[in-house]
């Protein structure tokens, strides 16, 4: 078997949308897999048992060094079987840790802003989300719509809609660190959608200008009602004729 570096069938492919070609070559009675968005590289090779074995890589260069590396071994003779790095994805808390940090450095915010979306990071999200791994296979548009659905249970649409932006910012942040191949808060269609909130029957402007009538016409009658501040035995302080107003103790 010729040693062979080649990109995942699926590196392209997105939860629910998958983009990826058709295999070249199916065994009898196999079918193809379902889709399973991966955005690494394979070396095909043999191991020293002459199986046939697949090792991943996130890149191409460390797949195309480790298959330069696994043919020199053969010319020398020698017994090399290349192993891709181990690499741990950070949870959910880590990420988000990050994400808010470098957030807040970039972006001037009011405080009450900051301190509703650390309330709601700390409050719903943490303790729902915190230890997941930050990946596809736990962060796609039905998880995000099933903990929609669950916090709908306990907050208003309102709030709701606020404490969302915070982990839109997350995992766009996951998406930059290459953790998610596309953030699904982002997806082509609306993952959900908030109760309409009651019209407001405004005041007309003949309206308005009655109502502005009608207090200055009181005003002034109150003035005229408290007349000189001396005949109602009152300091001079106390009646304001601009103001239509008269304090009384």
């Amino acid at each position: 078997m010729t040693t062979r570096v080649e990109q995942d069938r699926h590196c392209f492919c997105s939860p629910g949308a998958c983009v990826a070609p058709a295999p070249r070559k199916l065994a009898a009675g196999r079918n193809e897999g379902r889709c399973v968005p991966r955005r690494v590289w394979w070396l095909r090779t043999k191991n020293s048992s002459g199986r046939r074995v697949s090792i991943s890589f996130k890149t191409e260069l460390e797949a195309r060094t480790a298959a330069a590396k696994l043919e020199a071994a053969r010319i020398l003779g020698q017994d090399y079987q290349p192993r891709a790095a181990v690499k741990t994805v950070p949870p959910f808390a880590k990420v988000a840790e990050e994400a808010v940090k470098l957030y807040g450095q970039l972006h001037t915010q009011q405080p009450s802003t900051t301190a509703n979306r650390e309330w709601f990071l700390r409050s719903y999200l943490l303790p729902r989300l915190g230890d997941r791994p930050m990946m596809a296979e736990h962060f796609n548009e039905l998880s995000i719509m099933r903990l929609i659905a669950e916090l709908r249970g306990v907050l208003s649409d309102t709030s709701l809609g606020n404490g969302l932006g915070a982990l839109r910012m997350i995992l766009d942040h996951a998406v930059r660190l290459g953790l998610l191949s596309s953030n699904p808060m982002r997806a082509s269609g609306k993952l959900w959608k908030a109760e309409p909130r009651p019209e407001v029957d405004p005041f007309s402007s003949s309206e308005i200008r009655a109502i502005v009538r009608a207090a200055a016409a009181a005003a002034s009658a109150a003035s005229r009602a408290a007349g000189p501040a001396s005949a109602a035995g009152l300091p001079s302080a106390a009646a304001d004729r601009t103001a239509g107003s008269c304090r009384v103790r």
